[in-house]
Protein backbone atom coordinates (compact mmCIF):
# COMPACT_ATOMS: atom_id res chain seq x y z
CA UNK A 1 0.00 0.00 0.00
CA UNK A 2 1.25 3.60 -1.22
CA UNK A 3 0.01 7.19 -1.14
CA UNK A 4 1.52 9.74 -3.49
CA UNK A 5 2.66 12.25 -1.77
CA UNK A 6 2.69 15.08 -3.68
CA UNK A 7 1.60 13.41 -6.79
CA UNK A 8 -2.07 12.94 -6.12
CA UNK A 9 -4.65 12.40 -3.86
CA UNK A 10 -5.15 8.03 -3.81
CA UNK A 11 -3.70 5.20 -2.14
CA UNK A 12 -2.96 2.41 -4.03
CA UNK A 13 -2.85 -1.78 -2.78
CA UNK A 14 -1.10 -3.91 -4.60
CA UNK A 15 -0.49 -7.76 -4.50
CA UNK A 16 2.80 -8.47 -5.31
CA UNK A 17 3.16 -11.75 -3.34
CA UNK A 18 4.41 -12.72 -6.83
CA UNK A 19 7.08 -8.94 -7.92
CA UNK A 20 7.09 -10.06 -11.79
CA UNK A 21 3.15 -9.88 -12.17
CA UNK A 22 1.90 -7.56 -9.56
CA UNK A 23 -1.67 -7.36 -9.18
CA UNK A 24 -3.32 -3.81 -8.78
CA UNK A 25 -6.07 -4.79 -5.96
CA UNK A 26 -7.72 -1.19 -5.62
CA UNK A 27 -7.55 2.56 -5.65
CA UNK A 28 -8.93 5.23 -3.45
CA UNK A 29 -9.11 8.67 -3.92
CA UNK A 30 -10.54 12.22 -3.58
CA UNK A 31 -12.52 11.48 -6.71
CA UNK A 32 -14.78 8.67 -4.75
CA UNK A 33 -17.34 9.98 -2.93
CA UNK A 34 -16.17 7.56 0.02
CA UNK A 35 -12.94 9.94 0.11
CA UNK A 36 -14.07 13.20 -0.83
CA UNK A 37 -11.67 14.69 2.05
CA UNK A 38 -8.72 13.01 1.31
CA UNK A 39 -6.17 15.19 0.17
CA UNK A 40 -2.69 14.80 -1.01
CA UNK A 41 -1.85 11.51 0.19
CA UNK A 42 1.14 11.98 2.65
CA UNK A 43 0.35 9.50 5.43
CA UNK A 44 2.55 6.54 5.43
CA UNK A 45 -0.50 3.75 6.02
CA UNK A 46 -0.20 1.55 9.04
CA UNK A 47 -1.47 -2.13 8.26
CA UNK A 48 -3.48 -3.12 11.66
CA UNK A 49 -6.10 -5.49 12.84
CA UNK A 50 -9.76 -4.85 14.04
CA UNK A 51 -12.94 -6.23 14.56
CA UNK A 52 -15.91 -4.86 12.51
CA UNK A 53 -19.37 -6.57 12.16
CA UNK A 54 -18.15 -9.10 14.00
CA UNK A 55 -15.02 -10.22 11.64
CA UNK A 56 -11.73 -9.69 12.18
CA UNK A 57 -9.96 -8.02 9.03
CA UNK A 58 -6.80 -6.63 8.20
CA UNK A 59 -7.12 -2.62 7.50
CA UNK A 60 -4.99 0.39 6.28
CA UNK A 61 -5.27 3.26 8.47
CA UNK A 62 -4.51 6.78 7.15
CA UNK A 63 -4.51 10.12 7.94
CA UNK A 64 -6.80 12.18 5.39
CA UNK A 65 -3.84 14.14 3.61
CA UNK A 66 -2.37 17.64 2.87
CA UNK A 67 -4.14 21.05 1.63
CA UNK A 68 -2.04 23.00 -0.68
CA UNK A 69 -3.19 25.80 0.79
CA UNK A 70 -0.64 25.11 4.25
CA UNK A 71 2.38 25.87 1.91
CA UNK A 72 2.04 29.64 2.88
CA UNK A 73 3.87 29.76 6.13
CA UNK A 74 -0.07 31.73 7.23
CA UNK A 75 -2.55 30.21 5.94
CA UNK A 76 -4.94 30.39 8.63
CA UNK A 77 -8.55 28.65 8.73
CA UNK A 78 -11.29 30.98 9.05
CA UNK A 79 -15.10 31.23 9.80
CA UNK A 80 -16.57 27.52 8.86
CA UNK A 81 -13.93 26.67 6.51
CA UNK A 82 -12.31 23.34 6.55
CA UNK A 83 -8.86 22.17 5.07
CA UNK A 84 -8.71 18.58 2.23
CA UNK A 85 -7.44 15.52 4.48
CA UNK A 86 -9.08 16.80 7.75
CA UNK A 87 -10.00 13.13 8.46
CA UNK A 88 -8.60 9.82 9.59
CA UNK A 89 -10.18 6.47 7.77
CA UNK A 90 -9.90 2.72 8.49
CA UNK A 91 -9.81 1.16 5.00
CA UNK A 92 -10.56 -2.93 4.07
CA UNK A 93 -6.59 -3.53 2.80
CA UNK A 94 -7.90 -6.34 0.36
CA UNK A 95 -10.65 -4.19 -0.80
CA UNK A 96 -10.09 -0.44 -0.57
CA UNK A 97 -13.71 -0.46 1.03
CA UNK A 98 -14.09 2.52 3.92
CA UNK A 99 -14.66 1.02 7.44
CA UNK A 100 -14.66 3.93 9.37
CA UNK A 101 -13.67 7.68 9.58
CA UNK A 102 -13.30 10.34 11.39
CA UNK A 103 -14.02 14.00 10.45
CA UNK A 104 -15.54 17.28 11.40
CA UNK A 105 -18.95 16.16 10.62
CA UNK A 106 -21.05 13.98 8.40
CA UNK A 107 -18.49 11.09 9.22
CA UNK A 108 -18.85 7.95 11.31
CA UNK A 109 -17.48 9.68 14.01
CA UNK A 110 -17.54 13.11 14.44
CA UNK A 111 -15.32 16.13 16.29
CA UNK A 112 -16.04 19.78 15.12
CA UNK A 113 -12.43 20.75 16.03
CA UNK A 114 -11.22 18.33 13.20
CA UNK A 115 -10.44 20.85 10.69
CA UNK A 116 -7.11 21.16 9.95
CA UNK A 117 -5.02 18.52 7.35
CA UNK A 118 -3.82 15.43 8.83
CA UNK A 119 -0.60 14.56 7.36
CA UNK A 120 0.96 12.42 9.79
CA UNK A 121 0.99 8.47 10.38
CA UNK A 122 -1.19 7.38 13.02
CA UNK A 123 0.27 6.18 16.29
CA UNK A 124 -2.15 2.79 16.33
CA UNK A 125 -2.24 1.23 20.11
CA UNK A 126 -3.56 -1.72 21.14
CA UNK A 127 -4.40 -1.49 24.59
CA UNK A 128 -5.25 -5.32 25.92
CA UNK A 129 -2.60 -6.83 23.69
CA UNK A 130 -5.75 -9.11 21.52
CA UNK A 131 -3.91 -8.00 18.52
CA UNK A 132 -7.09 -5.59 17.77
CA UNK A 133 -5.98 -1.62 17.22
CA UNK A 134 -7.84 0.38 20.27
CA UNK A 135 -6.66 3.96 20.48
CA UNK A 136 -5.11 5.92 17.16
CA UNK A 137 -3.15 9.51 18.40
CA UNK A 138 -2.29 11.89 15.29
CA UNK A 139 -1.67 15.00 15.40
CA UNK A 140 -2.57 17.94 12.76
CA UNK A 141 -1.76 21.23 10.86
CA UNK A 142 -3.48 23.12 13.24
CA UNK A 143 -1.32 22.19 16.42
CA UNK A 144 -4.15 19.60 17.88
CA UNK A 145 -3.54 16.47 19.39
CA UNK A 146 -6.52 14.04 19.05
CA UNK A 147 -7.29 10.21 20.20
CA UNK A 148 -9.87 8.44 18.89
CA UNK A 149 -11.20 5.16 20.84
CA UNK A 150 -12.43 1.97 18.88
CA UNK A 151 -15.03 -0.86 20.29
CA UNK A 152 -14.28 -4.37 18.89
CA UNK A 153 -15.96 -6.00 21.06
CA UNK A 154 -17.73 -8.87 19.90
CA UNK A 155 -21.70 -8.09 19.17
CA UNK A 156 -20.58 -4.06 18.33
CA UNK A 157 -22.78 -3.20 16.03
CA UNK A 158 -20.98 -1.15 12.98
CA UNK A 159 -22.65 2.22 13.57
CA UNK A 160 -20.72 1.99 17.72
CA UNK A 161 -17.47 0.96 16.06
CA UNK A 162 -16.25 4.49 16.43
CA UNK A 163 -17.02 5.19 20.15
CA UNK A 164 -15.21 9.03 20.26
CA UNK A 165 -12.69 11.31 18.67
CA UNK A 166 -11.50 13.60 21.97
CA UNK A 167 -9.66 16.25 21.21
CA UNK A 168 -6.58 15.84 23.53
CA UNK A 169 -5.26 19.37 23.56
CA UNK A 170 -5.02 22.63 21.52
CA UNK A 171 -1.62 23.77 21.43
CA UNK A 172 -2.26 26.42 19.43
CA UNK A 173 -2.46 29.23 22.05
CA UNK A 174 -0.34 31.10 24.20
CA UNK A 175 0.93 30.27 27.41
CA UNK A 176 -1.97 31.87 28.80
CA UNK A 177 -4.23 29.44 26.62
CA UNK A 178 -5.76 32.59 24.44
CA UNK A 179 -5.51 31.21 20.74
CA UNK A 180 -3.62 31.92 18.56
CA UNK A 181 -3.26 34.31 15.05
CA UNK A 182 -2.79 34.89 11.40
CA UNK A 183 -1.01 31.29 10.61
CA UNK A 184 1.35 30.94 13.81
CA UNK A 185 -0.05 27.55 15.23
CA UNK A 186 2.48 24.93 15.60
CA UNK A 187 2.15 22.42 13.00
CA UNK A 188 3.00 18.32 13.27
CA UNK A 189 3.86 16.89 10.56
CA UNK A 190 4.88 13.45 11.78
CA UNK A 191 3.32 10.89 14.04
CA UNK A 192 2.95 11.18 18.20
CA UNK A 193 5.21 9.07 19.78
CA UNK A 194 3.84 7.46 22.73
CA UNK A 195 4.41 5.84 25.86
CA UNK A 196 2.64 4.20 29.05
CA UNK A 197 3.97 4.80 32.24
CA UNK A 198 3.87 3.47 35.73
CA UNK A 199 3.75 6.02 38.97
CA UNK A 200 2.33 4.81 42.00
CA UNK A 201 -0.97 3.90 42.01
CA UNK A 202 -1.64 6.05 38.29
CA UNK A 203 -0.88 4.66 34.67
CA UNK A 204 -0.64 7.15 32.49
CA UNK A 205 0.05 7.73 27.99
CA UNK A 206 2.68 10.90 27.61
CA UNK A 207 2.23 11.66 23.94
CA UNK A 208 5.42 13.05 22.77
CA UNK A 209 5.22 15.56 19.34
CA UNK A 210 7.42 18.42 18.27
CA UNK A 211 6.59 21.23 15.84
CA UNK A 212 8.12 22.65 12.57
CA UNK A 213 6.43 23.49 9.22
CA UNK A 214 7.96 21.73 7.23
CA UNK A 215 5.95 23.37 3.78
CA UNK A 216 8.50 25.94 4.38
CA UNK A 217 11.94 25.04 6.11
CA UNK A 218 13.80 28.01 5.00
CA UNK A 219 10.77 30.99 6.49
CA UNK A 220 13.18 32.51 8.42
CA UNK A 221 16.52 32.09 7.37
CA UNK A 222 18.88 32.71 5.34
CA UNK A 223 18.05 36.60 5.21
CA UNK A 224 19.57 37.13 1.73
CA UNK A 225 19.87 34.95 -1.41
CA UNK A 226 16.32 33.96 -1.30
CA UNK A 227 15.91 33.20 -4.83
CA UNK A 228 13.41 30.40 -6.16
CA UNK A 229 12.76 29.98 -2.19
CA UNK A 230 9.60 30.40 -0.52
CA UNK A 231 8.51 33.06 1.28
CA UNK A 232 10.51 35.43 -1.23
CA UNK A 233 11.32 37.48 2.08
CA UNK A 234 12.46 35.84 5.26
CA UNK A 235 9.55 36.21 8.30
CA UNK A 236 10.66 37.87 11.13
CA UNK A 237 7.43 36.97 13.39
CA UNK A 238 7.43 33.79 13.55
CA UNK A 239 7.22 31.90 17.51
CA UNK A 240 9.64 29.46 18.33
CA UNK A 241 9.04 25.67 18.03
CA UNK A 242 8.35 23.29 20.74
CA UNK A 243 9.05 19.69 21.88
CA UNK A 244 5.53 18.60 23.88
CA UNK A 245 4.42 15.87 26.19
CA UNK A 246 0.37 15.86 26.44
CA UNK A 247 -0.56 13.24 29.38
CA UNK A 248 -3.54 11.32 28.74
CA UNK A 249 -4.88 10.29 32.08
CA UNK A 250 -7.97 8.36 30.14
CA UNK A 251 -6.52 5.57 27.81
CA UNK A 252 -6.43 3.69 31.28
CA UNK A 253 -9.63 3.36 32.50
CA UNK A 254 -11.22 0.27 32.31
CA UNK A 255 -15.12 1.48 31.14
CA UNK A 256 -13.15 4.14 28.21
CA UNK A 257 -14.57 2.01 25.67
CA UNK A 258 -17.69 0.53 26.75
CA UNK A 259 -19.00 3.10 29.13
CA UNK A 260 -18.97 6.88 29.00
CA UNK A 261 -16.83 8.21 31.85
CA UNK A 262 -15.94 12.01 32.95
CA UNK A 263 -12.73 12.92 30.50
CA UNK A 264 -9.81 14.14 32.73
CA UNK A 265 -7.59 14.58 29.35
CA UNK A 266 -9.39 16.52 27.20
CA UNK A 267 -9.11 20.01 25.39
CA UNK A 268 -6.02 21.12 27.08
CA UNK A 269 -3.94 23.61 26.34
CA UNK A 270 -0.78 25.59 26.75
CA UNK A 271 -1.74 26.56 30.24
CA UNK A 272 -2.19 23.16 31.37
CA UNK A 273 1.15 22.26 30.46
CA UNK A 274 4.35 23.08 32.44
CA UNK A 275 7.03 25.03 30.53
CA UNK A 276 10.15 24.33 31.35
CA UNK A 277 9.79 21.60 33.88
CA UNK A 278 13.78 21.06 34.48
CA UNK A 279 13.41 24.60 36.30
CA UNK A 280 11.00 23.41 39.20
CA UNK A 281 12.35 22.65 42.13
CA UNK A 282 11.41 19.96 44.72
CA UNK A 283 9.82 16.86 44.13
CA UNK A 284 8.49 17.66 40.44
CA UNK A 285 6.98 14.54 40.02
CA UNK A 286 4.13 16.02 42.19
CA UNK A 287 2.77 18.82 39.30
CA UNK A 288 2.55 16.14 37.17
CA UNK A 289 0.57 13.05 39.44
CA UNK A 290 -1.24 12.45 42.50
CA UNK A 291 -3.56 14.53 44.52
CA UNK A 292 -1.87 18.04 44.12
CA UNK A 293 -1.11 17.62 40.32
CA UNK A 294 -1.78 20.51 38.60
CA UNK A 295 -0.17 19.93 34.96
CA UNK A 296 -1.67 17.74 32.16
CA UNK A 297 2.05 17.50 30.54
CA UNK A 298 5.13 19.90 29.76
CA UNK A 299 6.43 21.42 26.65
CA UNK A 300 9.76 22.82 25.96
CA UNK A 301 11.87 25.12 23.21
CA UNK A 302 13.53 23.40 20.87
CA UNK A 303 15.96 26.23 20.42
CA UNK A 304 16.83 26.49 24.18
CA UNK A 305 18.93 25.02 26.09
CA UNK A 306 19.24 22.72 29.28
CA UNK A 307 18.61 25.62 30.99
CA UNK A 308 15.49 26.87 29.67
CA UNK A 309 17.82 29.70 27.95
CA UNK A 310 16.03 30.82 24.98
CA UNK A 311 18.52 30.90 21.85
CA UNK A 312 16.56 32.63 19.09
CA UNK A 313 16.63 35.59 20.34
CA UNK A 314 17.26 37.21 17.02
CA UNK A 315 21.42 37.59 17.53
CA UNK A 316 22.29 33.67 18.34
CA UNK A 317 19.10 32.04 16.36
CA UNK A 318 16.11 33.39 14.64
CA UNK A 319 13.22 32.37 16.25
CA UNK A 320 11.16 29.99 14.27
CA UNK A 321 13.77 29.11 12.59
CA UNK A 322 14.68 25.53 14.55
CA UNK A 323 12.30 22.98 13.68
CA UNK A 324 11.28 19.45 13.69
CA UNK A 325 10.80 17.50 10.70
CA UNK A 326 10.94 13.62 11.55
CA UNK A 327 9.28 11.21 14.14
CA UNK A 328 10.89 11.92 17.53
CA UNK A 329 12.27 8.00 19.18
CA UNK A 330 11.35 6.74 22.59
CA UNK A 331 14.85 4.99 23.68
CA UNK A 332 16.02 4.29 27.21
CA UNK A 333 13.78 6.78 29.08
CA UNK A 334 14.41 9.45 26.77
CA UNK A 335 12.76 11.18 24.07
CA UNK A 336 15.01 12.00 21.36
CA UNK A 337 13.92 15.00 18.43
CA UNK A 338 15.72 15.35 15.24
CA UNK A 339 15.63 19.07 14.34
CA UNK A 340 16.80 21.16 11.81
CA UNK A 341 18.55 23.89 12.24
CA UNK A 342 19.11 26.02 9.25
CA UNK A 343 21.31 28.46 10.33
CA UNK A 344 23.57 24.63 12.14
CA UNK A 345 27.39 25.10 12.29
CA UNK A 346 28.42 21.73 13.58
CA UNK A 347 29.05 21.10 10.03
CA UNK A 348 31.73 23.82 7.80
CA UNK A 349 29.43 25.62 6.11
CA UNK A 350 29.85 25.44 2.30
CA UNK A 351 30.34 27.95 -0.84
CA UNK A 352 27.03 29.97 -0.57
CA UNK A 353 28.38 31.04 -3.99
CA UNK A 354 27.35 27.28 -5.40
CA UNK A 355 24.52 24.75 -4.91
CA UNK A 356 24.75 23.91 -1.59
CA UNK A 357 22.98 22.33 1.20
CA UNK A 358 21.30 24.44 4.15
CA UNK A 359 21.74 23.73 7.87
CA UNK A 360 22.01 20.94 9.38
CA UNK A 361 19.97 18.19 11.62
CA UNK A 362 20.86 18.08 15.25
CA UNK A 363 19.55 15.10 18.02
CA UNK A 364 18.06 16.70 21.11
CA UNK A 365 17.30 14.44 24.42
CA UNK A 366 14.46 15.17 26.70
CA UNK A 367 14.00 12.51 29.67
CA UNK A 368 10.26 10.94 29.84
CA UNK A 369 8.28 11.33 31.05
CA UNK A 370 8.40 14.39 32.42
CA UNK A 371 10.32 16.62 30.16
CA UNK A 372 13.22 16.42 33.15
CA UNK A 373 15.87 14.04 34.39
CA UNK A 374 15.05 12.97 37.58
CA UNK A 375 16.77 11.28 40.48
CA UNK A 376 15.11 8.80 42.86
CA UNK A 377 13.52 11.27 45.25
CA UNK A 378 11.76 12.99 42.20
CA UNK A 379 14.00 15.89 42.21
CA UNK A 380 16.27 17.15 39.53
CA UNK A 381 19.20 15.28 38.32
CA UNK A 382 21.05 18.54 37.06
CA UNK A 383 24.14 15.64 35.70
CA UNK A 384 21.54 13.88 33.38
CA UNK A 385 19.72 17.19 32.77
CA UNK A 386 22.80 19.09 31.49
CA UNK A 387 22.65 16.91 28.17
CA UNK A 388 18.79 17.69 27.58
CA UNK A 389 18.00 20.36 24.82
CA UNK A 390 19.81 22.87 22.46
CA UNK A 391 23.24 21.45 22.77
CA UNK A 392 26.63 23.96 21.61
CA UNK A 393 29.77 23.63 22.30
CA UNK A 394 33.07 25.97 21.93
CA UNK A 395 35.27 23.28 21.08
CA UNK A 396 36.14 21.51 18.13
CA UNK A 397 33.97 23.84 16.15
CA UNK A 398 34.33 24.50 12.24
CA UNK A 399 37.04 27.18 11.10
CA UNK A 400 36.14 30.82 12.13
CA UNK A 401 32.83 29.42 13.95
CA UNK A 402 33.37 30.29 18.21
CA UNK A 403 29.92 28.28 19.34
CA UNK A 404 29.14 25.33 17.25
CA UNK A 405 26.19 23.07 17.30
CA UNK A 406 26.71 19.56 19.24
CA UNK A 407 25.11 16.07 18.54
CA UNK A 408 25.01 16.34 14.51
CA UNK A 409 23.21 13.95 12.94
CA UNK A 410 24.09 15.14 9.47
CA UNK A 411 23.75 18.16 6.78
CA UNK A 412 20.50 18.79 5.30
CA UNK A 413 16.74 17.31 7.00
CA UNK A 414 17.43 13.77 8.34
CA UNK A 415 15.49 11.09 10.56
CA UNK A 416 16.97 8.96 12.86
CA UNK A 417 17.26 5.34 11.93
CA UNK A 418 19.30 3.17 14.73
CA UNK A 419 20.90 0.80 13.15
CA UNK A 420 23.29 -1.90 14.70
CA UNK A 421 27.69 -0.56 14.69
CA UNK A 422 28.61 -3.96 13.73
CA UNK A 423 26.82 -7.08 11.92
CA UNK A 424 24.79 -9.12 13.89
CA UNK A 425 26.63 -13.09 14.47
CA UNK A 426 26.04 -15.82 15.42
CA UNK A 427 27.68 -15.83 18.96
CA UNK A 428 26.68 -11.84 18.80
CA UNK A 429 23.07 -11.88 17.35
CA UNK A 430 21.94 -8.57 19.13
CA UNK A 431 24.80 -5.93 18.69
CA UNK A 432 24.95 -2.71 20.22
CA UNK A 433 23.91 0.37 18.27
CA UNK A 434 23.92 3.95 17.27
CA UNK A 435 22.28 6.89 15.26
CA UNK A 436 22.43 6.19 11.43
CA UNK A 437 25.06 8.92 10.22
CA UNK A 438 25.54 11.06 13.01
CA UNK A 439 28.41 13.83 12.80
CA UNK A 440 29.03 14.02 16.28
CA UNK A 441 28.18 12.59 19.44
CA UNK A 442 28.78 9.07 20.71
CA UNK A 443 25.03 7.70 21.02
CA UNK A 444 25.88 4.25 21.47
CA UNK A 445 22.70 1.80 23.41
CA UNK A 446 23.28 -1.70 24.39
CA UNK A 447 21.36 -4.26 22.69
CA UNK A 448 19.22 -6.92 25.66
CA UNK A 449 17.62 -9.33 23.99
CA UNK A 450 14.42 -9.88 26.54
CA UNK A 451 11.35 -12.55 26.63
CA UNK A 452 8.49 -10.52 26.38
CA UNK A 453 5.14 -12.08 26.82
CA UNK A 454 2.49 -11.48 24.99
CA UNK A 455 0.11 -14.45 25.80
CA UNK A 456 0.30 -16.70 28.78
CA UNK A 457 -2.60 -18.45 30.59
CA UNK A 458 -2.55 -19.39 34.52
CA UNK A 459 -4.29 -22.91 35.67
CA UNK A 460 -5.72 -23.09 38.97
CA UNK A 461 -5.32 -26.28 41.09
CA UNK A 462 -6.96 -27.60 43.57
Amino acid sequence: MAGCGWGGESYYGLDVLNPKKPKLLFRVGSDQSNYSRMGQSWSKPILANIRHNNVIKRVMIVGGGYDARYESPTFTLTGSDTAKGNAVYIIDAKTGERLWWASNTGANTNNTNMKHSIVSRVSAIDRNADGLIDHLYFGDLGGQVFRADLNNAVGTPTEDFGKRVVRLANLATTEGGVALGQGKNPRFYKAPTVTIHDQGAETFMLIGLASGNRSTPLDVYPLRGRDGMSPVNALNDRLVNNVYGVIDRDFIKPDLISGTPTLDTENKNLSHLQKNPQLLTGNIIGAFVGASATKDGWYRSLSSNSKGIERADNSFRVAGGMKAFEEPIALTGNLIVPVYDPQGTGIAQQDPCKPRVIGETDSQRFCLPYGVCLKTDGTVNSAREGGTGFQTTTEDCPPNVAECNKNVIGGGIVGLAPVPIKEPTSTNPCPDFSIAGNEKGNGIWNCIPTINPTRWYERWKK
